[in-house]
């Protein structure tokens, strides 16, 4: 036994002894495989299991962090049932005939300025086609002109030639185009409850903000019978002469939206005839979208207030590209066409300085200029109103004489200019839209813990582990005070090594003194034979168990680092 003793090495070196320590305590039992293996077949499996282990875990994580990148949204749907019914919409409702021949005769004009003035609301892009050559259009131009100079002697000067003004009063008024109005089958004065305002295709009326102040906030009950009807005179005869694309047609067009959007009925609405009567059952669906900052598109406010001219000023994607290129007009003409005229501090542009600015080329370099470059996002709160159209035909016999009665206007009239609008809700609940995100920081951190745990059986108190490990082991290498204290670790043996030669020098001493007496004793008692001193004599097994208990002594703490290995030596 002490020769085997002799043969044992006590000295760790430093990173033989903190990786000792570490696999000893570490729940990462990938390394521990590998470090207490007993072979190198054993050892490079496990190295193997580990390595793919770790290279799918970085994977998994990198597929992980790649989609926390993308910034991945999901659309939550919910049907509501409101308790006390559904916001009524606002309606806007347009003749097609911007202006009533009667009221236009009143201001005494000739039929080239009536002409070059009915211009105004036509697109941007069909003035080239319009004026066909620059000679016509400086004719008009100087016939307005004359008109315009005429006309500003005849009035006092606050109440001078206003291109707006003329199309605001020559348009039709509310008596004239608005005979009847029922709402929730309640019989209403049509008047009370809309406003006059200038659109892109001319005056129009718009049912919102004073039925809410009536009391005609919502409709409880869904169906036509609660709804809003409308009985509409289009009034044809009233119709200017006009080669105008805008102009061609007859009837109304109207346009459900929310509250404080501005219309544009040249991109939206729906249209009704004369003879018919459309029934316009609405759906509402709202919607709501995360910011840009937030993983989302959307825009809640303006970027820039100061340049803001569309009133209200309540930020839509359609606001704001009205406002854009109303913003375009402005700064490159100096003024703005009739239908972008949002407020009275914008001048208005006469055709003729509208068809040069745009034919510009050192301003302008194509013909959809106007419509680019505005950088206009949709907002991150919008309400939708979805419009499923019917028509029928009207009127029967029965209504076709009350009307003729009540209007005192002939049937051929009635026929070729009346029409009814019903719009109502096509049920008492609406669909919401909610765009949330489909996974966050924490769902992200949550998954790769997961990955660490089924892949490389890892946790944070691992990660600790290893950084405790890597810590340790630097500043080993790196402070010589660290370094000693290990070697003197490694030497604490040392003393009850020398102890134990000692113990076997002294029980060598003993057994040879032992030996002698008992030769003499043997010669001078016939009795002590070799047989009985061999069965009497305790020195020696005294002196293994003195060396037994040295041995277990100085060998305790090489057992405990080992004990795996040998544990696992065994197994496998």
């Amino acid at each position: 036994m002490a020769t085997s003793f002799g043969k044992k090495s006590h000295h760790l070196h430093l990173g033989d002894y903190e990786a000792d320590m570490f696999t000893g305590i570490t729940t990462y039992h990938g390394l521990v495989r590998i470090y207490n293996s007993m072979n190198w077949l054993s050892r490079w499996f496990w190295i193997t299991v580990v390595v793919t282990s770790f290279s799918l875990f970085l994977l998994q994580a990198y597929q992980l962090l790649l989609m926390l990148d993308s910034k991945p949204t999901l659309t939550q749907i919910n049907f509501n049932i409101p308790k006390n019914g559904i916001v009524f919409p606002s309606i806007t409702i347009c003749n097609f005939n911007p202006t009533m021949k009667s009221k236009v005769a009143k201001y005494n004009m000739s039929e080239e300025v009536q002409e070059y003035i009915q211009t105004a609301y036509a697109e941007v892009e069909s003035l080239d086609d319009y004026f066909t050559n620059t000679t016509k259009l400086a004719y008009l131009h100087q016939k307005y002109t004359e008109y315009v100079s005429n006309y500003n002697l005849a009035h006092p000067a606050n109440e001078s030639w206003r291109l707006e003004k003329f199309f605001f009063d020559t348009g039709f008024t509310c008596n004239d185009m608005l005979l009847e109005c029922t709402f929730a089958g309640r019989t209403i004065n049509c008047c009370d409850y809309v406003t006059e305002v200038m659109t892109d295709i001319g005056k129009c009326f718009r049912f919102g903000g004073n039925i809410q102040q009536k009391s005609l906030l919502r409709q409880v009950i869904s169906g036509s019978s609660y709804g809003l009807h409308i009985l509409i005179d289009i009034q044809k005869n009233e119709t200017n002469a006009i080669d105008l694309l805008n102009y061609l047609d007859s009837g109304i067009k109207f346009y459900v939206h929310p509250d404080g959007i501005l219309p544009v009925l040249s991109s939206a609405g729906s249209a009704v005839s004369p003879g018919k009567k459309a029934y316009s059952a609405v759906s509402v669906r709202t919607i709501q979208l995360l910011e840009e900052d937030n993983w989302g598109v959307c825009q809640s406010d303006w970027d820039n207030p100061e340049e803001v001219l569309v009133h209200p000023n309540i930020y839509s994607n359609r606001n704001c590209e009205q406002n854009c290129i109303a913003n375009k007009f402005n700064q490159l003409c100096g003024c703005v066409p009739l239908k972008y005229q949002f407020n009275a501090n914008l001048t208005v542009c006469d055709p003729a300085t509208l068809y040069n600015c745009t034919n510009n080329k050192h301003l302008v370099d194509s013909e959809d200029y106007w419509y680019k470059q505005c950088d206009c996002t949709v907002e991150c709160d919008r309400v939708e109103y979805i419009v499923a159209v019917s028509y029928s035909a009207i009127p029967n016999d029965y209504s076709l004489a009350r009307l003729n009665g009540h209007y005192n206007r002939s049937k051929e009239y009635i026929k070729d200019n009346y029409l009814a609008l019903a719009v109502y809700m096509k049920e008492i609940a609406f669909e919401s839209h909610q765009q949330q995100k489909s996974i966050d920081r924490v769902a992200v951190l949550s998954d790769i813990g997961g990955s660490m745990g089924l892949f490389l059986g890892m946790s944070l108190i691992t990660l600790g582990e290893i950084f405790i490990f890597i810590f340790k082991l630097i500043w080993g290498l790196t402070h010589r005070r660290r370094k000693n204290e290990i070697e003197s670790r490694d030497h604490v043996g040392d003393p009850n090594k020398k102890h134990h030669e000692e113990d076997n020098e002294t029980t060598k001493d003993n057994q040879s003194s032992h030996k002698n007496n008992s030769d003499m004793n043997t010669a001078d008692n016939p009795n002590n034979s070799p047989a009985f001193i061999s069965h009497t004599s305790t020195p020696a097994p005294f002196a293994y168990n003195t060396h037994q208990t040295t041995f277990d002594g100085m060998e305790t703490q090489s057992r405990s680092r080992n004990i795996f290995k040998r544990l696992f030596s065994k197994q496998y």
